[in-house]
């Protein structure tokens, strides 16, 4: 419990800090970001991303294209930290294709099942849509999924494709508050880059538009975080 307590006061602070970049703009996420480096790639469309969410367009109403452009931000950093972990340009390639489906699927639960604890479910949508990926992918892409809130390194197989999802989704959640590592003109850029349209305004307001009448309910949304 005390744990419980502790995380929540972490992850209550990190969203006032981006709402209130999101509202102030400052200049990180601001046009005049430094540049980055030359060999950091910010990918503003993905193919077999935009083929899984375009599926539950729907869903997302309003929220499609802030979720899209915040999977394409996670995306870029990710990728990122695989060749700063030392990953050839092959194996960097070859990884893609289970990435593009982690960051997917990564939050779809909130929005596909409409439940604040939504690991489990954006897990399972993505195996269910996926019958036509290997198991070793899907297995990937699943742990990728669920460990993506953890605070902690994680330890297990293909660990460095899913700790890169993982840093990467925190750095885009704290909007570059923490760079995990990155250079932060690459953070910078990639963030004006790909428009936040108002992603984390509706994240904050997640808690209050699937549980309106129990804040006990809201409360739900930290069994996404662990250590």
């Amino acid at each position: 419990m005390a744990a419980r307590a502790i995380l929540a006061i972490v992850c209550a602070v990190v969203s006032l800090l981006a709402k209130s970049l999101v509202q102030h703009r400052p200049w990180l996420v601001d046009v005049a970001a430094p540049e980055k480096e030359s060999s950091f790639k910010i990918y503003r469309d993905s193919k077999l991303l935009d083929g899984h969410l375009e599926k539950y367009k729907e869903q997302f109403g309003n929220d499609y294209e802030g979720y899209r452009n915040h999977c394409l931000r996670v995306l870029s950093f990710a990728v990122q930290h695989l060749k700063d972990t030392g990953y050839s340009q092959q194996k960097v390639e070859k990884a893609i294709p289970v990435m593009e489906l982690a960051v997917a699927y990564h939050d779809i639960g909130l929005w596909t099942d409409a439940k604040l604890d939504y690991l489990e479910r954006s897990a399972a949508r993505m195996e269910m849509d996926t019958t036509n990926v290997s198991a070793h992918e899907r297995e990937v892409a699943k742990q990728a999924i669920l460990q993506h809130h953890k605070l902690t390194t994680w330890a297990g197989s293909d660990a460095d494709i899913v700790n890169a999802i993982r840093k990467a989704d925190w750095t885009d959640a704290s909007l570059g508050i923490f760079t995990g590592g990155l250079y932060i003109g690459n953070v910078g850029t990639t963030l004006a880059a790909l428009p936040n349209s108002g992603f984390h305004r509706a994240l904050a307001g997640m808690g209050a538009r699937l549980s309106p009448d129990s804040l006990l309910g809201q409360l739900r949304v930290l069994n996404v975080f662990q250590f």
